[in-house]
């Protein structure tokens, strides 16, 4: 009797543990949801068993209007099932810097003013500048509009030598122009080519001339797409400020060694050789941005010093500006973009394509933007330190 007594009393005790355990929820991870729209944190967070709940809206002047500028709990948090994550949300920008287009195209020129939700309305006067250049821009550069002011832009027309329809405006002060040349080169190409190339001049250690990159984990996209996509956004924010840029490539459909491209900036004279990549760990939880630089050795003991004072300072501006973690610079020895390279050069991991939040961020056209602003920020600050 008392056994039957003990078992009965220990049946209890284990359905209530059972009830107990299945009334607790498993804990996750928060996700880094910061500059995704509403709806795409939404998923985000529901893929770990989370929900949202928009807390505040926010003047921001670097996340789109409808984008997620804080979060709480913070990304890396490690939280119970069904927990709310609280978003602030973008109420759109307080004001932006309207850029320098005198010079550029029209064309061009109403792209990028666009880009920052600026209107524009053409004035056309006669000119001895090529037709559709920009001649004058009213309000100028450095001035601060609210989004969906309107900028006037007078434009060359070439129509002979009547007098002008409009008066140009002064140009900007050549003492606000940033000088210097910038080498892009938006990492990887659409089809890798695994053809041996000496990983330095002179060199009998070879490696293949180029890879095709990694793939996002969520977003199934390639790594050579999202690179070229960023390195197109950093070349707008550069120009913008008056910085040469070339670029190593503008299109996925190419073939161009590793070493081929560091010689490309070579011939340029660049003052600066920035690569752009994403990066990719075995370890899913691996997240954020870094910055390498080439080693004070070897063939790059002349441009090691220059090199990591960019990445230093590069590093810094585009972890603020993306909100990625920051994973500080680091030496990448062997590289061959690095060891053909005469010129500083840097290359920055905008993110990790293995991670499901930092794949996400990537591959939106916000965070995209954020990230190449931050470059540009600290490539323009580099090059008026060193010029």
């Amino acid at each position: 009797m008392r056994r039957a007594h003990v078992a009965a009393v220990i049946g209890v005790l284990l359905l209530l543990g059972t009830v107990v355990a299945a009334g607790c929820s498993s804990s996750v991870e928060v996700p880094n949801v910061r500059r995704l729209s509403l709806a795409e944190a939404k998923r985000a967070l529901a893929e770990r068993n989370l929900k949202a709940e928009v807390s505040s809206e926010l003047l921001d002047d670097q996340v789109p209007k409808g984008y997620v500028v804080e979060q709480k709990p913070a990304a890396g948090e490690i939280v119970d099932g069904d927990t709310v994550v609280s978003l602030a949300i973008s109420a759109g920008s307080s004001g932006v810097t309207v850029p320098s287009v005198v010079g550029k195209d029209v064309e061009q020129a109403t792209s990028e003013l666009n880009s920052l939700g600026l209107q524009v309305r053409v004035l056309k006067t006669t000119s001895s500048e090529p037709s559709g250049t920009v001649i004058s821009q009213s309000p100028g550069a450095g001035a601060t509009a609210t989004p969906d002011s309107k900028v006037d832009l007078t434009v060359a027309a070439n129509l002979g030598t009547t007098e002008p329809t409009a008066t140009p405006t002064p140009a900007p002060s050549t003492s606000s122009l940033v000088s210097g040349l910038v080498v892009i080169d938006p990492g990887h190409q659409a089809r890798g080519n695994n053809e041996p190339e000496p990983i330095g001049p002179g060199s009998s250690e070879t490696k293949p001339k180029v890879a095709s990159g990694a793939t996002g984990v969520v977003t199934r996209r390639p790594e050579y797409a999202t690179n070229l996509e960023i390195s197109l956004k950093l070349r707008s924010y550069l120009q913008s400020r008056n910085v040469k840029v070339m670029m190593v490539r503008t299109s996925n459909d190419v073939n161009i060694s590793n070493s081929e491209r560091a010689q490309f900036a070579n011939r340029a004279h660049a003052d600066l050789f920035v690569r752009i990549h994403c990066d990719s760990s075995e370890n899913s939880g691996v997240n954020g941005i870094r910055t390498f630089y080439p080693p004070n050795g070897g063939w790059t003991t002349a441009i090691s010093a220059k090199s990591e004072l960019a990445a230093t300072i590069v590093q810094q501006r585009a972890a603020s500006s993306s909100h990625l973690k920051n994973l500080g610079t680091n030496v990448h020895t062997n590289q061959t973009g690095f060891n053909w390279s005469k010129v500083p050069v840097i290359l920055v991991e905008c993110g990790f394509f293995s991670n499901p939040s930092d794949d996400r961020l990537l591959n939106s056209p916000s965070s995209q933007q954020a990230i190449a602003k931050g470059i540009g920020q600290g490539v323009v600050e580099y090059l008026r330190r060193t010029k």
